[in-house]
């Protein structure tokens, strides 16, 4: 699958839709964020410089763990970023008095 042109591209996403979907799901054991992740997925298929060199749909697995894994690197920021902001104010030292 490596040399399918450019253009094959979007079916070989279409035909892959229920692998897609499946591996979605295990990642992150929510429907919606699941649907989410299919589209960023496809989105970075056919964005993405490059081709599978092998197996397409370890390719599209591949793409799939990585944006799971950023995604939920970067919502585990944001949960640190807001408990910070709701902890009180550190009391001023009898230097700051």
């Amino acid at each position: 699958m490596s040399d399918a042109p450019p253009d094959d591209l979007p079916a070989l996403l279409a035909d892959h839709q229920r692998f897609l979907r499946a591996v979605a799901r295990r990642l992150v054991r929510d429907e919606d964020r699941a649907e989410d992740l299919i589209q960023d997925t496809c989105l970075a298929a056919l964005t993405a410089g490059s081709r599978p060199r092998g197996s397409l749909p370890a390719w599209l697995a591949g793409i799939a763990r990585n944006l799971a894994r950023m995604a939920a690197r970067s919502a585990a920021r944001r949960k640190r970023r807001e408990l910070r902001a709701l902890a009180p104010p550190a009391e001023p030292g009898p230097a700051e008095t």
